[in-house]
Formats: C-alpha cells, sequence, structure tokens
C-alpha cells in the first residue's frame, strides 16, 4: 500500500498527517508570490511564519482526519515534542515534500545533509565570533 501523507506522533500521543495537495501548492505559490512551491519550502527552512503557513496547507489536504487543522498550533506543538532549528524542521519539511512529490527520495536525502553540513558550518562560524568577541 502507498503512503499518501507523511505521520508524526507529538509528545502528547495525537498523531498528524501532512500532504501537501496541488491545490495547496498552488495556493501557496500564489501566497507568497514564487515561481514553484519548492521554493515555499526553502522558505519555511528557516521562516517560522512561512512554515506555520506551509504546514496550515499540508494538515488539511482532503481526507484527513487531523484533530489539529493550524500550522500554528502545530508548529508550537513541534516544538514542544522536541523539534529545534533545521536540525528538525528541515527533515520535516522536506519530508512533506517528498511525500507530495516535489522532491524524490534521494533529494530529500541531500537536502537533508546539505541543511545538517550547513548548520555545522554555521555554528563553525558563530563559535569564532564568540572567540572573537571576548578577545
Amino acid at each position: 500500500m502507498t503512503r499518501t501523507a507523511y505521520e508524526i506522533k507529538l509528545n502528547d500521543g495525537t498523531t498528524v498527517s501532512l500532504r501537501l495537495t496541488l491545490g495547496g501548492q498552488i495556493n501557496l505559490k500564489k501566497r507568497h508570490k514564487v515561481e514553484n512551491a519548492l521554493a515555499v519550502f526553502f522558505t519555511a527552512m528557516d521562516d517560522p511564519e512561512v512554515c506555520a503557513d506551509l504546514l496550515t496547507e499540508a494538515l488539511n489536504y482532503t481526507g484527513n482526519t487531523n484533530t489539529i487543522q493550524d500550522g500554528a498550533e502545530l508548529y508550537d506543538l513541534l516544538v514542544d515534542s522536541g523539534y529545534a532549528d533545521s536540525d528538525d524542521f528541515v527533515p520535516l519539511l522536506t519530508s512533506i515534500a517528498c511525500i507530495s512529490g516535489l522532491l524524490s527520495e534521494a533529494r530529500k536525502e541531500a537536502l537533508d545533509k546539505l541543511a545538517n553540513r550547513l548548520a555545522d558550518t554555521s555554528e563553525l562560524f558563530n563559535d569564532e565570533e564568540e572567540t572573537d568577541a571576548k578577545n
């Protein structure tokens, strides 16, 4: 059986299913004035407001059984469940993009690895800046 949505279980026991339909992709493209839906995913990786908007669309696909319908509420529950920065949100977003047909599994994995490398590099530069500021 083919999966039709990406499912996650929150610490409070709630399970949510996420999928971005073509209609949802078009809505996001129009609202965020971008050329393609994937651009919204990239923006959502470091913009919580865009991430919440994307999550709202992904929660509300036809046939969903989600008790949560608002992306901002889900975002807060994800944080309460331990999600933080790109280490957790990038794989979540790329998983939604993959299940929704925007990314192949291979590209999803490549983007996740790239995001981890960028985060590691950013931390390296921040450590150097903190050391320079102390001197």
